[in-house]
C-alpha cells in the first residue's frame, strides 16, 4: 500500500480518477495506524492528503465529495500531520 500511495503522490501528470479508490481503501485498511506515529503507516497520511487534494482540484462534484469524505475520516482517525497538510494547501 505504501509503495502505491508513494508512486501516485510522485506522479507529475493528472491523477487517474480511480486513485480515489486507492485512498479510500488505504484509509480503510490502515485505519488507526495512520494516526499512530509508532507505526510505519503514519507517514502515509501526508501523502494521502496530498493525493486527495490533487484529486479534489481536478475532479467533478462527485469526486470532490468522496475526497472530502476520506479527509473527514482521516481527521477522525487523527492521522499524523493531516491538519498541517491541509493548512499548507490553503496558503
Amino acid at each position: 500500500m505504501e509503495h502505491l500511495v508513494d508512486a501516485l503522490e510522485r506522479t507529475q501528470s493528472r491523477l487517474p480518477v480511480n486513485a480515489i479508490d486507492v485512498c479510500e481503501r488505504a484509509v480503510e485498511i490502515a485505519g488507526a495506524d495512520l494516526g499512530d506515529i509508532r507505526t510505519a503507516r503514519a507517514g502515509v497520511g501526508r501523502d494521502l492528503v496530498s493525493l486527495l487534494l490533487r484529486l479534489y482540484r481536478q475532479g467533478d462534484a462527485a469526486l470532490r465529495a468522496r475526497c472530502l469524505d476520506v479527509i473527514d475520516r482521516m481527521c477522525e482517525l487523527n492521522v499524523y500531520d493531516v491538519e498541517r497538510a491541509l493548512d499548507d494547501s490553503r496558503q
